[in-house]
C-alpha cells in the first residue's frame, strides 16, 4: 500500500491515508503550486507532487539506474533514456519501437545526488496538450537500522494542473516507477 498525504489546493483540507512505512513503499505529498495567473499570465492553478521512497542501495547505484539506458529499460516502462547529461542538453525517453514518450531538457545535473529536467510527455495527444512541467530527483544517503546503506529518493513533479490527464496518468505512474526502481535495485 502507498502511504500518502494530500494537501488539497482548492478546499484547503488536509487528509491522511495511512499505509506502510516509507522504507517499504513510495509516499506522495501534494503541495499547491504557483499559478501563472498570479504572475500576470492566464492559466490554471498547478500543484507539485512529491514522492519519496527508501531504496536499499547506495546513492551512486541508484544514480546509475536513473541515468543509464541499460537500467531505465528495466524499470521505466521499458523506455531507454537518451541524453549527454550536460545542462541544457535534451533528454528523451524512447520506447521499444524507437518512438519518444517523453521529451525534455536537463536543467541540473549533479551526480550522484541531484537531477532536474523539464518533462514534456508525448505518449498521447491528450497528455501532450498539458505542456511541459518540471521533474526534480534528489538522492541522499540514508542510514537504515539494517546493515546496508540505503538511499532516500525524493521525486518532485511541479507545474501539474490538478485533475488533468497528465495528473491522472503521472501520479500513479511515478509511484509505479519508484516501486519498480526499488525492486530492480533490491534484487
Amino acid at each position: 500500500m502507498i502511504q500518502s498525504v494530500v494537501i488539497e489546493t482548492l478546499v484547503g483540507t488536509l487528509s491522511r491515508a495511512q499505509g506502510t512505512s516509507v522504507a517499504n513503499s513510495a509516499a506522495c505529498v501534494d503541495r499547491p503550486g504557483r499559478s501563472a495567473q498570479n504572475e500576470g499570465m492566464e492559466s490554471n492553478e498547478t500543484v507539485t507532487r512529491e514522492f519519496t521512497i527508501v531504496i536499499e542501495a547506495e546513492p551512486s547505484r541508484v544514480w546509475t539506474a536513473l541515468t543509464s539506458p541499460e537500467y531505465t529499460t528495466e524499470w521505466w516502462f521499458a523506455n531507454t533514456v537518451e541524453s549527454t547529461w550536460q545542462v541544457g542538453a535534451p533528454i528523451t525517453f524512447v520506447d521499444e519501437l524507437g518512438l519518444p514518450n517523453i521529451l525534455g531538457e536537463v536543467l541540473v545535473f549533479e551526480p550522484p545526488s541531484r537531477l532536474s529536467t523539464t518533462f514534456l510527455p508525448v505518449w498521447s495527444n491528450e497528455v501532450q496538450q498539458s505542456g511541459a512541467t518540471r521533474v526534480d530527483w534528489q538522492l541522499s544517503a540514508f542510514d537504515d537500522i539494517g546493515d546496508a546503506q540505503s538511499t532516500r529518493v525524493n521525486l518532485t513533479h511541479s507545474g501539474v494542473e490538478p485533475g488533468s490527464v497528465l495528473d491522472r496518468e503521472t501520479t500513479p505512474g511515478w509511484e509505479y516507477l519508484l516501486e519498480s526502481l526499488k525492486k530492480l535495485l533490491e534484487r
